[in-house]
């Protein structure tokens, strides 16, 4: 019976890890959305860079992606 409640205590301990990890993990995600929003008002509009595939405008990196939404 003693080892069961080691057990359970250890189990107990490994929740409350995971569960602090998730809760860090949700902050910092709505952090960043918070940021996208705050940046989204600054420029007027939302724009999507080129997907990894490449659509769009041939094979954009990035960085050229970057300065052509700047530019506008």
């Amino acid at each position: 019976m003693k080892d069961l409640t080691v057990e359970r205590d250890t189990l107990k301990g490994q929740v409350t890890s995971v569960t602090a990890e998730r809760d860090a993990a949700v902050k910092e995600r709505d952090a960043y959305k918070a940021e996208v929003d705050r940046l989204s008002k600054l420029v007027g509009k939302t724009s999507t860079p080129p997907a990894g595939g490449g659509r769009g405008k041939g094979k954009q990196t990035a960085e050229e992606w970057l300065k052509e939404q700047l530019g506008k």
